[in-house]
């Protein structure tokens, strides 16, 4: 064999060196990538570890501090510098339109759309301005006559007295209204003849004086005392007034629809100072507290004095009502009970008989009737004082009553039911004087009620048929009536 192919078949002790060292290079790189590669990955293994542990908790972790939110999916740790809130985590963009917001949520609290406002500067009779005091706006339509209304808007006046009222015209916008500004503190008002309510916009009523009638008008028109019967104040009792005017004063006019300008000042002793405009002519005057009955007084003319007005006490009236047996229910009568004054009604007693009601100390009638608005079967006054306690005891009604059991038929014998009848008893009357009483029958055409005892006949009438005479000392089953 040749040299030249020895050298091509043969491992010289140089060659293999040279591949031994080669291959230890290549496997020393490898060995550093495989190194750099873990490093890589067990640096970040720990945050992805952390964010997989947290999230299930950071809704807790938003609210202890713990983390704040970049983000969405972002957990930043927390440091040392102060916890920042949502907005300003969001940028500055965000907390602009949150300051926009807030600032439009306090324009809707004061101002809830409304699209017209009544502005005024409001000031006392003395021209102060009513700084900083809370102001009720009312109204109704111009040509209305009755009294002052409940306020539609609040509003409290600056420290110069101006203010503004934000309102909803609704159907009086355009139309003629009579305006009322009054304090709620002190009760001082003012009042707008007439005046226009825009649909929107803005109605400026200008310079508002704010006053009471005794400010206006210090002269006491009347005075007097108001006490019980004992001579003795009545606690909390409360004065009203209202002052008819003559129309020949300087702003003349029809004021049928214009409120009242009077005032009732009444001190703890009881007596009273009525103040008002002094065109008055005459004054109504009403006085009333809680227990006891009102008093009244009409056409009361200027600069009377020494007045006395006595409060009688209320009490709570009660008592037991006995009927006629096989006669008509206990319920379906009715007592009534009036005061000296003619004041009181009507009430039904229950099933057991008893009945209540309130009324003054002092002179009470009663009267009882059956049905509500029949003839008067009982009737006597009652002397109550507080001592007795409103009892007015047992009335007893079965030896001054009879019941009255009868089927009205028409000429063919057929009912007359649910017709109403007209009956007049001879020595009786109703509750309100009149000597005949309006009934019904029931759809079997049954009359079934309560006379009074010593009745012994009685005109029935229907409407469009002749009445007919009944004897109620043996009244007859059925009654015809052509």
């Amino acid at each position: 064999m040749s040299r030249g192919s020895n050298v091509g078949h043969t491992h010289s002790p140089r060659g293999a060196a040279q591949r031994d060292m080669k291959q230890v290079l290549l496997l020393a790189l490898l060995g550093s990538l495989l190194v750099a590669v873990w490093w890589v990955a067990t640096a970040e293994a720990p945050e992805r570890d952390d964010v997989v542990e947290r999230s299930p908790t950071r809704a807790a972790d938003e609210f202890t501090g713990a983390v704040s939110l970049a983000g969405v999916g972002a957990v930043e740790p927390r440091s040392d510098e102060p916890t920042r809130t949502m907005a300003a985590v969001s940028g500055a963009a965000v907390d602009d339109s949150a300051t926009r917001a807030a600032d439009g949520l306090a324009e809707m609290d004061d101002e809830p759309s409304f699209a017209t406002h009544v502005v005024a500067l409001a000031v006392d009779h003395r021209g102060r301005p009513m700084a900083d005091r809370e102001l009720q706006l009312a109204w109704h339509r111009a040509e209305e006559t009755h009294a002052v209304p409940e306020p539609v808007a609040r509003a409290r006046a600056d420290a110069s007295g101006a203010v503004r009222f934000g309102v909803t015209p609704g159907s009086l916008a355009n139309a003629n209204v009579s305006l009322y500004v009054r304090d709620s503190e002190t009760g001082a008002r003012t009042w707008i003849a007439e005046a226009v309510l825009p649909s929107e916009g803005e109605l400026d009523l200008g310079t508002l004086v704010l006053a009471l009638p005794r400010e206006l008008y210090p002269e006491v028109l009347v005075s007097g005392r108001v006490t019980d019967h004992d001579f003795a104040p009545v606690p909390g009792v409360k004065g009203r007034a209202f002052a008819h005017r003559s129309l020949d004063d300087a702003t003349g006019g029809d004021r049928r629809n214009e409120p009242s300008q009077s005032e009732v000042v009444i001190a703890t002793t009881g007596h009273f100072a009525v103040y008002g405009p002094p065109t008055t002519e005459y004054l109504s005057l009403g006085f009333s507290s809680s227990g006891y009955s009102n008093a009244h007084l009409s056409e009361v003319q200027p600069r009377t004095h020494g007045l006395e007005v006595f409060l009688s006490r209320e009490l709570r009236l009660r008592g037991r009502l006995i009927v006629p047996e096989h006669g008509p229910s206990v319920t379906s009568y009715c007592v009534w009970l009036f005061s000296d004054a003619g004041n009181g009604g009507g009430v039904t007693p229950t099933r057991d008989g008893e009945f209540h009601a309130r009324g003054p100390s002092g002179s009470v009638e009663l009267r009882v009737t059956q049905p509500a608005l029949g003839l008067v079967l009982f009737h006597e006054v009652f002397a109550v004082t507080p001592e007795t306690g409103g009892d007015l005891g047992t009335i007893d009604l079965r030896p001054v009553a009879k019941p009255l059991d009868v089927q009205l038929v028409d000429g063919t014998g057929s009912a007359l039911a649910k017709v109403t009848v007209q009956m007049e008893v001879k020595g009786a009357a109703n509750a309100t004087g009149h000597a005949r009483a309006s009934l019904r029958t029931d759809y079997t055409g049954r009359l079934f009620v309560c006379v009074p005892a010593h009745a012994l006949e009685a005109q029935l009438t229907v409407l469009g048929r002749a009445p007919v005479v009944v004897d109620l000392v043996t009244p007859p089953e059925r009654v015809e009536l052509r």
